[in-house]
C-alpha cells in the first residue's frame, strides 16, 4: 500500500505526539473504550468521519498506542469547542462494564 505525502506526514505527527507525551504502559492490552473529542479549527460544518476515522486509529495503531484498533469495542466521538488551529483529544481506557469510564 502506498500513502500519499499527506498521509504520511499525519502519521509521522502522530507518532511524534505519543512519543513526546511519553505515556507508560503502551502499547495498551485487551479490550478498550475510546473518546474523541474534535475541536475544530472554525465553525465551517464538517463530517466527523474525516477526522476520526481510519486514518487516525491507523495512525494510532502505527505510534505503538495499542497492538491493533480491533481492540476498540466502544468509541464515541463529539465535537469541542473551536480551537484555533483545530485540536483532537483522544482518550483511551480499558472496556468497562456499563456506560463507560468517562
Amino acid at each position: 500500500m502506498h500513502l500519499s505525502k499527506k498521509s504520511t506526514t499525519f502519521r509521522l505527527t502522530v507518532r511524534s505526539l505519543v512519543v513526546a507525551a511519553k505515556l507508560p504502559g503502551l502499547p495498551v492490552h485487551g479490550a478498550l473504550e475510546v473518546k474523541v473529542t474534535l475541536c475544530p479549527p472554525d465553525k465551517r460544518r464538517r463530517d466527523e468521519d474525516n477526522f476520526a476515522g481510519k486514518a487516525l486509529f491507523d495512525a494510532l495503531t502505527k505510534a505503538g498506542v495499542w497492538g491493533d484498533d480491533s481492540q476498540i469495542r466502544r468509541k464515541v466521538v463529539e465535537w469541542g469547542d473551536v480551537v484555533k488551529g483545530g485540536l483532537v483529544v483522544v482518550e483511551i481506557g480499558a472496556l468497562a462494564t456499563g456506560r463507560g469510564t468517562w
